[in-house]
């Protein structure tokens, strides 16, 4: 019974809060709403650029970085969403191999190759690239451009 009453006290509390959040945001003048809205709009734009530009560049890495057999796996996996077993048959091979293809092999304590450290080890060298060439933008007085090297 307790149980149940706190449940509806916590209901009833969270209610008073969404009722409050309305209030607050109906009271707003117009114009401060509308420019809320833009707001939240701009940044749902610039995070969808960030994405799109994140994906191309992962893209760009797959291409230039990885062997066939690796694009596929990648490609089924990560594009179309399959799982390991059924990439597995789909290329004749065993899900341990493409497990190994995507994570490495573990030799010892040191794990060999895969698709996803390398692919981590291209992203951070390129955003440590990235980092410098803005900074020398910056130190320079000029301004870094995507398609500026």
């Amino acid at each position: 019974m307790d149980d149940r009453r706190r449940d509806d006290d916590e209901r009833e509390q969270q209610h008073e809060c969404e009722d409050r959040a309305r209030t607050w945001w109906r009271s707003l003048p117009d114009a401060r709403r509308e420019q809320r809205d833009d707001d939240l709009d701009a940044a749902a734009h610039r995070r969808r650029q960030q994405a799109r530009a994140a994906r191309d560049r992962v893209a760009r890495l797959v291409s230039e970085h990885l062997t066939e057999r690796q694009r596929e796996i990648v490609e089924l996996i990560f594009f179309r969403g399959l799982d390991q077993p059924t990439v597995a048959q789909l290329l004749g091979i065993s899900q341990q191999s493409v497990s190994e293809h995507l994570y490495g092999k573990r030799r010892g304590e040191e794990r060999i190759g895969g698709i996803i450290p390398k692919l981590r080890k291209l992203c951070a060298r390129e955003a440590e690239h990235d980092a410098t060439r803005m900074s020398s933008h910056v130190a320079d007085g000029t301004e870094a451009t995507s398609g500026s090297a």
